[in-house]
């Protein structure tokens, strides 16, 4: 449900970068706006880190209902501005100017601008 949309996908990647800067010397685990953990362990050769395990978007506990249902609402509303601002971006064709050509670009970009349409 997170990664449909943009805001949530990049609320997830800050998680992931927040984790790796934390952890340059030893493991370390960030919380997201979900209450999600990741964590990530430095690899090192010798002195030198050479890469990250990282591990992620683990529930340390189980979410209340209420909980749950304040997380979804922060996730739909990321989606509804997202197939708003998909909207704004579709124009109208006249019924004589759609042909077979059109209407595969047209379901393409509508693809492409709203995940899982």
């Amino acid at each position: 449900m997170m990664a449909q949309t943009n805001r949530t996908c990049a609320a997830c990647l800050e998680v992931q970068e927040r984790a790796v800067e934390a952890a340059k010397d030893r493991p370390a685990t960030v919380t997201c706006f979900a209450g999600l953990s990741d964590t990530a362990v430095p690899v090192k050769l010798g002195q030198r880190s050479i890469g990250f395990l990282q591990t992620g978007q683990v529930a340390p506990k189980q979410p209340t209902r209420a909980g749950f249902k304040s997380i979804s609402a922060k996730i739909m509303e990321a989606a509804y501005v997202k197939s708003r601002e998909a909207s704004t971006a579709i124009r109208a064709i006249s019924a004589a100017r759609i042909t077979p050509d059109r209407t595969f670009a047209l379901r393409k970009a509508m693809k492409d601008a709203v995940p899982n349409c």
